[in-house]
């Protein structure tokens, strides 16, 4: 029913020629040989069809049990013989592809490994080609430019891509162009007599930026300006409160924290309020001080410079 396999034919042939470059100097070719199969399942399929056809639609009085028995059995075992020459194939198909697949992931893996070394080895040659290409062009500004160097580093006005073996542009050209600006920027920063010019000047050579020297400048000015009025507040209102103690009248208050009875310290313990003539009293977080009108006015004037509110009153004999 099935024959062996016979009448190969080439279905694929594939050639992959040698590299210009990098040639091993063998051709890697694969050749794929799948023979035909000859069956002839259709002229069988009928035949069992004629086989079972009597079995259809019959008369079970007139049905011959043996002849039937003796039909399924030889089905079965023609369904039986079909599978076991399917897998018998397929097991001859699959051994050479099998092999081949293995061999092939062998190879495959073996390349890529190699592959990936020669890779770290061109990356090393790249870097050392960059890192020799770095000192060339350091020499190159530190030679020509040397005062510049000194507070300008290399690393400072390198770009990355001078270091680039594909980079079409000329290092030393950019490097000139650089150092030329620099020189005339600076120049320009001198003649504007900012008032904060030697810090602007730092921030220029740090960053070989004009913008940003004027703008370190007009924030230096900023901050001045804005400590100076801080300051003028301050003796403004330190002023204010000299005055204020000085010309106390009898009853003066400045607000907050007042003790309307006073207790004198030796009279605490009889609980009795007597305080001295002409004295005045000044209450501090929950205690009395009791003092004459220069020191309540020295008093007063020490706790407002701290930013605190003061009571002073003065209390005549009860």
């Amino acid at each position: 029913m099935i024959d062996n396999l016979t009448d190969y034919e080439i279905l694929e042939a594939e050639i992959i020629e040698p590299e210009q470059q990098g040639t091993t100097g063998v051709e890697l070719s694969v050749v794929v040989n799948i023979g035909s199969i000859v069956e002839n399942f259709d002229a069988y399929k009928q035949a069992v069809l004629a086989l079972i056809e009597p079995y259809k639609d019959s008369d079970l009085s007139t049905l011959s049990i043996s002849e039937a028995k003796n039909a399924r059995a030889f089905l079965n075992s023609k369904s039986k013989f079909i599978n076991e020459q399917r897998l018998a194939h397929e097991r001859l198909f699959m051994e050479p592809f099998m092999g081949y697949k293995a061999k092939a992931n062998e190879l495959k893996k073996m390349i890529d490994t190699e592959a990936e070394r020669l890779g770290e080895i061109i990356k090393k040659a790249e870097e050392w080609g960059r890192n020799d290409r770095r000192q060339l062009f350091e020499k190159y500004y530190v030679s020509n430019y040397p005062l510049l160097a000194e507070v300008v580093p290399f690393s400072q006005i390198l770009n990355e891509k001078w270091l680039n073996k594909t980079h079409t542009s000329n290092p030393e050209r950019e490097i000139d162009d650089i150092a030329e600006k620099a020189a005339s920027d600076w120049a320009s920063l001198k003649k504007l007599n900012l008032s904060n010019y030697d810090q602007a000047e730092a921030v220029f050579f740090r960053t070989l930026d004009l913008g940003k020297a004027i703008a370190e400048n007009d924030r230096l000015v900023a901050d001045l300006e804005r400590i100076a009025k801080m300051k003028q507040q301050i003796a403004e209102r330190q002023k204010e409160a000299e005055t204020t103690a000085q010309d106390a009248p009898e009853s003066s208050v400045v607000p907050n924290r007042i003790q309307q009875t006073p207790v004198r310290a030796e009279n605490a313990a009889q609980g009795t309020v007597v305080p001295p003539k002409a004295w005045y009293s000044i209450r501090v977080d929950t205690k009395d001080i009791f003092c004459t009108i220069d020191e309540a006015r020295d008093i007063a004037r020490r706790v407002d410079a701290l930013g605190f509110d003061v009571y002073l009153r003065r209390k005549e004999e009860s």
